[in-house]
């Protein structure tokens, strides 16, 4: 199993755990239950079409629109910011347990560079003048389309392997 076959094969668990997550935030729990689940469910599928397709187009613009609506509804970026680590946390409970460990680190790699573009989308739409933000893992940016480097750079191949 791959990453983008756990995706589709446990969607319903770790959408389940994801918007649990999220409504224990305040302002979504005022949403109602249904109407969170269906964010995150939308939110999931944009990120699954994303992985699969090595293409985050479809899910940047997506994201801002989350950002617009959500600010327009009284949401700090932190609450949205929340929902994203909620789905990102769930699938990493999903891969740990059902990836192959050789397959691990790429298939949470995809996973967090999509949610990382998502995210700083998210952080500046919300904020144009927001610092860029390192990211904490290894970067796959390379893999997709509709990325730009926004993302902090990697060390250069001199700065890690200098005499």
């Amino acid at each position: 199993m791959n990453v983008e076959d756990l995706l589709i094969t446990y969607e319903p668990a770790i959408v389940e755990e994801a918007a649990h997550a999220t409504e224990e935030i305040a302002r979504y729990g005022r949403d109602g239950t249904l109407a969170t689940r269906r964010r995150i469910e939308e939110l999931y599928h944009r990120l699954t079409d994303a992985i699969r397709a090595r293409d985050v187009s479809e899910l940047l613009a997506y994201v801002r629109q989350i950002a617009r609506e959500r600010s327009e509804a009284g949401f700090e970026l932190s609450d949205v910011q929340a929902a994203f680590d909620a789905l990102e946390d769930a699938i990493w409970h999903g891969a740990v347990a059902e990836l192959p460990a050789y397959d691990l680190p790429f298939g949470h790699g995809l996973v967090c560079t999509a949610l990382a573009h998502g995210k700083e989308t998210l952080r500046h739409a919300f904020d144009p003048a927001a610092p860029h933000v390192p990211a904490p893992f290894p970067d796959l940016t390379p893999l997709y389309r509709g990325t730009q480097s926004v993302l902090a750079p990697c060390p250069s191949e001199e700065m890690v392997f200098a005499a």
